[in-house]
């Protein structure tokens, strides 16, 4: 990572390659074929006949690399979350009896992330009481994990 101070935004990238704009590899490559080699040779082209030739996409990269206009950011969408649960006819209270579903509830939750070849770096244990509310406990971890002894020490 690099911090550039500001104004020097042009200084900094002029002697990037081409591929760094993010734009399609043909285009790239036409435009190196052009005898474009770096961004900074690219940025000092009157844009119309780029324009013309590439279309905007150029311009708009150019634009978002020198900070001139805003670059929407697509974050990355996580798959679902993978839910496991239990209900019980009558409410349960005994620690030992807690203790065991919850034991329960992370093998389930240790075979579904197995089979899809995954870990948990973040999951919670919700409780749905007698009287409606619900009582959350949330567990993290510093690397993906499918440990089902350590995930149940975990709510313990």
């Amino acid at each position: 990572v690099v911090i550039v101070p500001r104004g020097e935004t042009v200084r900094a990238v002029e002697q990037l390659p081409l591929s760094l704009l993010r734009v399609p590899d043909k285009i790239v490559g036409d435009l190196r074929t052009l005898g474009f080699k770096t961004i900074g040779e690219l940025a000092n082209t009157p844009r119309a006949p780029l324009t013309l030739r590439f279309g905007p996409e150029i311009g708009r990269r150019l634009d978002h690399m020198f900070g001139r206009t805003p670059e929407p950011i697509d974050p990355i969408r996580t798959d679902e979350q993978i839910e496991v649960s239990r209900s019980f006819a009558e409410p349960i209270g005994a620690a030992e009896t807690i203790n065991k579903y919850v034991g329960r509830l992370v093998v389930e939750l240790v075979d579904e992330l197995q089979r899809r070849g995954l870990g948990v770096r973040r999951t919670d244990l919700i409780v749905e009481k007698v009287d409606g509310t619900r009582q959350a406990i949330r567990a993290g971890t510093a690397k993906p994990a499918r440990d089902v002894a350590w995930l149940t020490k975990l709510f313990k």
